[in-house]
């Protein structure tokens, strides 16, 4: 789920987002022991977990814009992540 607060600007615009967020990984398991020696197994590691989302952002009136994003993803206790994200674009034949 995605909402947004207007369309975009001029002007100051806020967002918020929540989501599944579900991973895939090999991941080395340990040694084994074969007949022709030491060799090391994988496990395949899956599962699911939750995506949430927040963001402003600031259309200019010339097709510029700069935004601040924070993203959290939490899964069972297994993966946590946080990132904080900033940028300036153009928006490219938007007509406005």
């Amino acid at each position: 789920m995605w909402w947004r607060s207007r369309q975009d600007g001029p002007g100051l615009v806020f967002e918020a987002g929540v989501g599944p967020y579900p991973y895939y990984d090999t991941t080395d398991a340990s040694y084994i022991n074969t007949p022709s020696g030491t060799a090391l197994s994988y496990e395949n590691a899956h599962g699911g977990g939750a995506l949430a989302s927040a963001a402003m952002d600031w259309y200019f009136k010339n097709g510029w814009f700069a935004m601040l994003r924070m993203n959290d993803i939490e899964a069972a206790g297994k993966v946590r992540s946080t990132a904080l994200i900033g940028g300036v674009g153009y928006r490219f034949g938007d007509g406005s």
